[in-house]
């Protein structure tokens, strides 16, 4: 989506979110079209990376203990 002169986006909440609800919102500005090009090229090629698959199997198994906790209280 483009900015528009007024500089406003609006959004809408689903009806399934309380109205006391925390949620977050993230804004990602694209800065060219060529740099999104080239940061899409290198997540895709991360799928078929052997370093960085055993770096992520690595951490996933560091962490395979604290993701079974509740967090929610």
């Amino acid at each position: 989506m483009k900015v528009p002169k007024d500089r406003e986006l609006r959004i809408s909440v689903p009806k399934e979110i309380s109205d006391d609800a925390i949620v977050e919102v993230t804004i990602a500005a694209k800065t060219s079209l060529e740099a999104y090009q080239a940061k899409v090229s290198m997540l895709q090629s991360a799928a078929t990376d052997n370093l960085f698959l055993e770096d992520l199997k690595s951490m996933m198994s560091d962490f395979s203990d604290i993701d079974q906790e509740n967090w929610e209280k």
